[in-house]
């Protein structure tokens, strides 16, 4: 079973074994300490240089960090369609989702689909299944998105 949830994950900060010996952001943080520690006083380095410089390094770690997500996903052993269902299933979390309501019947005042948010979803039996406060649904069964 494969699952995903709300919340950080985990080594989203860290960096894996294969790239310690690259530019770490400690790493990164003392060059740009030490770059403003001996700038020339009469002649700053402006904002933008370093707004820049952080920029590239966070779109790099975020790269890093999908990179691992990539790789833990191949290692599940999910096909590419598995794989896919499982993406999309994980997109919805965190959103509100409307489905079938497993309580509806014509004879009793209830509606016939109920919208609630998606706390996580498990992948079984090749299918994302979503969790909806106490109630789970197969991704089938969404109905739409909000």
């Amino acid at each position: 079973m494969v699952s995903a949830t709300t919340g950080a994950t985990a080594g989203a900060s860290t960096i894996t074994d294969t790239t310690k010996s690259k530019l770490g952001r400690d790493a990164f943080l003392q060059l740009l300490i030490a770059q403003l520690s001996n700038q020339d006083p009469l002649k700053p380095v402006e904002d933008k240089e370093f707004i820049s410089q952080l920029a590239q390094f966070s779109s790099l770690e975020q790269m890093q960090t999908m990179n691992q997500g990539v790789d833990q996903l191949n290692q599940t052993g999910l096909s590419g369609q598995g794989q896919t269902l499982f993406l999309q299933g994980v997109s919805l979390v965190g959103k509100n989702v409307e489905v079938p309501n497993p309580d509806y019947d014509p004879k009793k005042d209830l509606p016939q689909t109920i919208t609630e948010k998606v706390d996580s979803v498990d992948f079984r039996s090749g299918q994302p299944i979503l969790h909806l406060g106490n109630n789970t649904f197969p991704l089938s069964s969404v109905l739409s998105v909000s």
